[in-house]
């Protein structure tokens, strides 16, 4: 049929004997597509196996795009052969592919729904598997539905079986050799390829989606890219997955690294191009690398063949930097279909307009999104958040209200609407709107048992009261069981968070050194837990804890230098540390500075090196050229007691997420894209609060759009004026100082400074100008995306002046 095809494409039947009973099937100025559908057709009528023709027919539906069609020919197909293992597995693919593209979704709990097409895909795969178990895909695809219900140790014995199902079969077939049945030769190399990358991938997975992961493992993951690597894995890909692991490490350095040379060498028609360049980007973010972030995209989009999917990264980061503008035009006439690519298109538009200042933002435009990811079929729920934050965006709470109401009532089985429920209900100034979020968040725990999201709800809740009750509270989360709960260790990191933004140090260290512990493999928890040692005092403890970071991120890299000539300085300004190892600091600060890193750290710390070498004159040159690097990058430094305090902040170990998932798939990247938020508590009265739980906070402000802070708030009259009066009146005097500080990129951030504490935290104060609304109280959920002074701050101020 094939070399009929192609002469009747190239208009010479003569060339091709063809039975009379064909040729009616060939019309003149038929396409081809309308041929072969003919011809499928005809062949499904006349032919004794009709499953084995539907079947193909289906296959060649896909390649045409026409997806619908195929399902429903590949069920029809089943129905008439349902014991047929190919039609089991055809089916079985099927039903994957749905819940694979749902897997995009914010929505994507496990919905009654989901369970069902996981449970006949399981069971059609056992049937498969029970007729012809060396069909290995089988395995792969048995594995999956394993890890989709949340059984990754399931799933790996599955693919450790299909691998020790190739050997034996690779055995059997070198021994009989010459037998008929082994006439066609499989390669058993590219079988075996497909079974490790899955277990590598499996692994991976784990890290990024639990950061406790399995530390221990991380020699077995290194074991299986070297096996990959010998079964002749293109060397690229192979760094693709490597990348992937120090990323969830959150060593972003060499993540960026490793995944620069892959790019670089990586086919361009490869299929995973598209998330390495979407990776290599994240890791520029995390290190404040912007213009390589853009660099990286633009790259992407000419290369990648998912360039829908990379052009709204594009318009997400231009969006998160201000430039809305640029960022409409780059959403504009874009080809989405896939519904994964058209929910995120929503949620971009909805983000840049929300930038807009509220008389300039477009009805229209957001209806126009809305409308669009329906016809896309993105699911009810998170259609529901959407025009939910739709609503509150033109300022109708109400409508708001109603539509999160209906999404609990329809869906009760989805965590994410209950939380949203809470929130919403705990903004209201009533005074019993708190309470209300509470009474909610238990009923969901009674209906669905504990959850991570519920935990972190309630922490934010907590951390709006007063501070008093929010450390009784607090002392209460503490005591539940968060060993019983999914992401152990990033509940316990953001419980500390609270403890240290109520000003219990010693409880935070105490949750800090929990989390490190149960993820010692996650380099932030460890960052976090020795920042603290410095700030009870415990000096030995915290230099030996920096020297530790920096041999794990690498004495050779920039950041393990760095952190291990801070170590240096921070010894030496303690006196306990010789003279003589000044030399190995000035080493390692001379590998960062070659390595061009982080913008003024490298010659401040070199400045306090000399200045405590008693060479005042240099240390003076360098502190100079610092505040210049500062200066050009917006950032102001500070001068505290003991010096090597201002070493130690998040810009040099860059904030990212600390978790994963608290709604079963991607909300880290579906929401923020990883940008890291920290706020500062507001006083009633003056508008800025100096004394925070007995710290003195020194305030340094770097480029913040005050205008857009009010304008965009969603109110009007004296709700916009009690905005103003407790968020601009107590800035505007500060933030006047600094130069820059009408800039017309709205996210530009500003320093805090807590000087006993040492730290510095990235702060963005128009949280809910850059996302909107009701997106700004999803963004609070979970502590993944923040530290709980952000929390403070952003729904005391949202909760009392957004209606």
């Amino acid at each position: 049929m094939r070399f009929a095809l192609q002469c009747y494409v190239d208009e010479d039947l003569h060339a091709v004997f063809l039975p009379k009973r064909l040729l009616p099937l060939f019309k003149a100025g038929d396409t081809i597509e309308a041929l072969t559908e003919r011809l499928w057709n005809y062949a499904i009528d006349t032919v004794e196996q009709r499953g084995d023709a539907l079947l193909e027919k289906s296959r060649w539906l896909v390649e045409v795009g026409r997806l619908g069609e195929a399902r429903a020919v590949c069920e029809e197909a089943l129905r008439l052969d349902p014991a047929n293992p190919q039609l089991q597995q055809a089916a079985a693919e099927w039903e994957m592919a749905g819940i694979r593209a749902e897997s995009e979704s914010i929505s994507s709990s496990a919905t009654a729904e989901k369970r069902e097409r996981l449970r006949r895909a399981e069971s059609l795969v056992e049937q498969a598997i029970a007729q012809t178990a060396a069909d290995f895909a089988l395995w792969l695809l048995r594995a999956e539905i394993q890890m989709y219900e949340g059984r990754p140790r399931q799933a790996e014995d599955t693919l450790r079986k299909g691998w020790s199902l190739i050997a034996a079969a690779e055995k059997s077939s070198s021994i009989n050799a010459d037998s008929p049945e082994n006439m066609e030769t499989k390669d058993f190399a590219k079988l075996e390829a497909r079974f490790v990358w899955a277990l590598a991938n499996l692994i991976v997975q784990q890290m990024e989606n639990d950061s406790a992961g399995q530390p221990q493992r991380l020699d077995e993951f290194e074991r299986l890219l070297q096996r990959l690597e010998s079964l002749s894995v293109p060397a690229a890909n192979v760094d693709y997955l490597r990348g992937r692991s120090l990323f969830a490490q959150q060593r972003w350095h060499s993540a960026r690294q490793v995944l620069a040379e892959a790019s670089r060498e990586m086919d361009r028609r490869s299929s995973i191009l598209g998330h390495l360049h979407l990776l290599l980007s994240k890791s520029n973010r995390r290190l404040g690398l912007f213009e390589q972030e853009v660099s990286v995209l633009r790259d992407a989009i000419e290369n990648s063949r998912d360039s829908a999917s990379i052009r709204l990264q594009m318009a997400d980061l231009l969006r998160s930097h201000g430039e809305v503008s640029e960022a409409s035009e780059w959403l504009e006439w874009l080809p989405v279909e896939d519904y994964g690519d058209a929910s995120r298109l929503a949620r971009v538009t909805i983000l840049c307009e929300a930038a807009r200042p509220p008389a300039n933002r477009r009805p229209h435009v957001l209806e126009a999104a809305i409308q669009h990811a329906k016809r896309c079929g993105v699911p009810a729920a998170e259609m529901a958040f959407y025009e939910a934050d739709v609503a509150l965006l033109l300022q109708k709470p109400d409508e708001a209200g109603r539509i999160l109401e209906s999404l609990r009532d329809a869906q009760p089985d989805h965590p994410e609407a209950w939380v949203m429920l809470a929130l919403f209900h705990a903004r209201h100034p009533d005074g019993n709107g708190f309470a209300q979020a509470n009474t909610i968040l238990r009923n969901a725990e009674q209906h669905l048992g504990p959850d991570p999201s519920f935990f972190r709800a309630r922490l934010i809740i907590v951390v709006n009261l007063p501070q008093a009750e929010a450390i009784s509270a607090l002392t209460q989360l503490a005591a539940e069981p968060l060993a019983s709960l999914p992401s152990s260790a990033d509940l316990a990191f953001e419980l500390a968070a609270a403890f240290e933004h109520c000003g219990q140090i010693t409880a935070a260290h105490h949750w800090f050194r929990m989390a490190a512990n149960h993820a010692p493999i996650n380099l932030r928890y460890r960052f976090e837990s020795a920042r603290l040692l410095a700030a009870l005092g415990r000096w030995p403890e915290f230099e030996n804890s920096l020297i530790q970071l920096g041999e794990i991120e690498g004495a050779d890299g920039p950041l393990g230098g760095y952190l291990r000539a801070v170590a240096v300085i921070v010894a030496r300004e303690q006196k306990i540390l010789q003279q003589k190892e000044i030399q190995s600091a000035h080493e390692h600060l001379d590998a960062a500075e070659e390595a061009r890193w982080r913008w003024y750290f490298v010659p401040l710390a070199r400045s306090i090196l000399l200045h405590l070498e008693h060479n005042r004159e240099a240390a003076g040159l360098q502190r100079e050229h610092a505040e210049q690097l500062a200066a050009a990058a917006g950032r102001t430094i500070r001068d505290t007691s003991p010096p090597s305090q201002a070493l130690l902040g998040s810009e040099v170990f860059p904030v990212g997420e600390w978790t994963r998932d608290i709604m079963s798939q991607p909300l880290i990247a579906f929401y923020l894209d990883e940008t890291s938020l920290t706020f500062v508590k507001f006083d009633e009265s003056s508008g800025v609060n100096s004394e925070d739980a007995g710290r003195t906070a020194q305030l340094a402000f770097a480029g913040i759009d005050f205008e857009r802070i009010t304008l965009t708030s969603g109110n009007s009259g004296s709700a916009h004026e009690q905005a103003e009066t407790r968020v601009t009146a107590g800035l505007r005097s500060i933030v006047d100082q600094v130069a820059d500080s009408k800039s017309s990129i709205s996210t530009r951030v500003f320093v805090v400074t807590l000087a006993s504490l040492g730290l510095v935290l990235v702060v963005n104060t128009i949280l809910f100008e850059r996302v909107g609304p009701f997106w700004g109280l999803l963004i609070l959920i979970p502590g993944s995306l923040i530290t709980f002074p952000v929390c403070y701050i952003c729904l005391s101020w949202f909760f009392q002046n957004f209606l």
